[in-house]
């Protein structure tokens, strides 16, 4: 007989375990009768009531991983695929590796063992996944949807799930300079009008969410680089609650995939939680379907939920609801800051745009209506599977008519007025008021051109009165760890901002210094700085000096009894205590007393 696998061998083993039981059930045994009602070898029946065990009991000995580890491998595999997340195989390898080695260190897994362990588990099994194209032609499959709904009824209702632990989280991808397709004005027959942009595809990525009962989480925001830079975070606030992130394309990855776990979704989620289960749907990008990740929510419990494949246009409130609003919110304050003669952009000026973008599409009705399109928040499956298209989806809003301008309202009033004055029907009157209307005509034009610039031009006082100071192109690095939180950003910020004041005051300083000594010394009229001399010229015609330290001290010396005075400077030290040097007349060495000097 063949070497059996899978749930052939799980078969064969339940029949002999039945046999045993029925030999020994019978008032007269037989070993023959026993493997015959149960057709297996009786031979296999004999050497088992002998005592022998099953090749998977007799093998145990030698599998690295204990049945009880191996039984949890198991559970864990069903679970995820419960739960819309089917393992890869390289991760449930890795699952075992990592067993292995925290309790047999130095012990590889066999190139072979998934598939044995696969045999000795026959409730597992493995799949290949279908392919992209039949994947998206069936991702409205009224079985597949159901198949979604029942398991989220199920996990609801087990973990009693409430609204505010209901999560919905999603990566959306920002180009900092394209702003998406929006309808303008143009001449009649045009075909593809054109509206400039800045073009920067410098690509950045935002993981959003929101939960059912309307509330939005702050962001994390992965930047294209190899660092965190001042000028990034110039403009960000401590209302501007994020966490930041940078890799070297501005994708996400499993790293930053747990960092936005940790620091940014337990962070802020925890507490309104209280200890109760959460419930986080997502799709399956691989940054975070790993099984650090998920040991990570079943610890701290949340429950990751996955979404079918290439159905999240459908399922995901995120994307129904909100990622669009969001880019049109963005695109249209890039436009009106092109318009503002801001055509450039960077990394700071795009953190102003997006703050402000997310401030308008994450309100509290829009989040719940995008959980209730759905179909999660109240649950409806319908809503997904048979959509009804409501009252309020096809209202259409109603123009905005603006309020005519003063001017305009006055020239239209005086021009009705003008043409009540004009009384009959002669040819006089019909060309008055032919006239009239014309120069009513060109009135009207005058006065909307002139309003359309002074509104132009206004647009663009604003825009530059608006413009931020702050110098987003500052390249200081502020840390080198790959995540950083807004709090964090606020406080490398200041410690930066310090330092650098720190470094201007002492160059200040030493250009001060520099420029005194420079100054020290040479004749001036006025306020002299530095060290400066001053000769005097006594009665006796003995020229003598003295030596001043006050830099700041203006000091003019006048001629009295007939004396007259040089001056380089001001002076308050004298260069030597009792005496001092005579320049002129006298010859050189000469000294003079200070009482000299003062009855002089």
């Amino acid at each position: 007989m063949g070497r059996l696998k899978g749930r052939a061998k799980e078969e064969h083993e339940n029949l002999i375990q039945l046999a045993i039981k029925d030999y020994y059930k019978t008032l007269e045994p037989s070993i023959r009768a026993s493997a015959e009602k149960f057709s297996i070898p009786w031979s296999t029946l004999r050497d088992r009531l002998r005592g022998a065990q099953s090749r998977r009991e007799s093998h145990r000995h030698q599998q690295l991983l204990t049945e009880y580890e191996e039984k949890s491998i198991v559970q864990w595999c069903e679970r995820m695929d419960d739960w819309g997340f089917p393992l890869h195989l390289s991760l449930v390898k890795e699952m075992a590796a990592y067993l292995v080695s925290k309790r047999a260190s130095g012990r590889k897994l066999g190139q072979h063992w998934l598939t044995r362990f696969l045999d000795r588990n026959p409730e597992l099994s493995s799949r290949f996944t279908g392919r992209i194209e039949r994947q998206r032609a069936f991702a409205n499959n009224p079985r597949l949807l159901k198949d979604y709904f029942d398991k989220l009824r199920h996990v609801i209702k087990l973990y009693n799930i409430l609204p505010k632990n209901s999560y919905n989280m999603d990566e959306k991808g920002f180009m900092m300079g394209i702003a998406s397709k929006c309808k303008v004005i143009c001449r009649c027959g045009r075909k593809n009008p054109r509206l400039t942009h800045n073009g920067n595809r410098e690509w950045v990525t935002v993981i959003e969410t929101v939960n059912a009962a309307g509330e939005p989480l702050p962001p994390m925001i992965i930047n294209q680089g190899i660092g965190h830079y001042k000028g990034w975070y110039a403009g960000v606030t401590a209302n501007d609650l994020a966490t930041f992130g940078f890799s070297p394309k501005g994708w996400t990855d499993t790293f930053l995939g747990m960092e936005w776990l940790t620091k940014n979704f337990e962070k802020f989620s925890a507490e309104t939680a209280n200890g109760a289960w959460r419930l986080l749907i997502m799709d399956g990008h691989a940054s975070h379907v790993t099984w650090e990740f998920f040991d990570y929510c079943l610890k701290h419990k949340i429950i990751p939920f996955c979404l079918p494949p290439h159905s999240t246009h459908l399922l995901q409130p995120l994307d129904i609801g909100l990622f669009g609003p969001l880019q049109c919110h963005y695109s249209n304050i890039l436009d009106e800051a092109a318009q503002g003669g801001e055509l450039g952009i960077n990394k700071g000026m795009f953190l102003q745009y997006l703050f402000r973008a997310r401030r308008m599409t994450y309100t509290n009705k829009n989040i719940c209506a995008a959980w209730e399109a759905a179909g999660i928040w109240p649950f409806n499956p319908r809503r997904v599977s048979n959509p009804k298209i409501s009252a309020s989806a096809n209202r259409r809003d109603s123009l905005a008519i603006t309020a005519t301008p003063r001017n305009s309202r006055m020239a239209r009033s005086t021009t009705k007025l003008a043409l009540s004055y004009i009384k009959g029907n002669n040819d006089s009157a019909c060309k008055l008021r032919a006239i009239v209307k014309q120069m009513d005509k060109g009135l009207q034009q005058a006065i909307t051109d002139k309003e359309i610039n002074d509104h132009v031009h206004q647009k663009i006082r604003e825009a530059a009165a608006k413009k931020s100071k702050n110098n987003f192109t500052d390249r200081k690095r502020l840390s080198k760890a790959r995540v950083i939180t807004t709090e964090e950003v606020i406080r490398l910020r200041e410690i930066r901002e310090a330092a650098d004041a720190t470094r201007a005051a002492k160059a200040a300083i030493k250009e001060e210094k520099k420029k005194t000594h420079d100054l020290g010394g040479k004749s001036s009229k006025g306020k002299v700085k530095g060290i400066v001399k001053k000769a005097v010229k006594l009665s006796n015609g003995v020229m003598v000096q003295r030596i001043d330290h006050h830099s700041d001290e203006e000091e003019w010396l006048e001629e009295e009894d007939g004396g007259s005075s040089e001056e380089y400077g001001g002076g308050r030290q004298w260069k030597h205590i009792d005496d001092f040097e005579a320049t002129t007349p006298q010859p050189r060495g000469t000294r003079v007393t200070r009482s000299q000097f003062k009855g002089q």
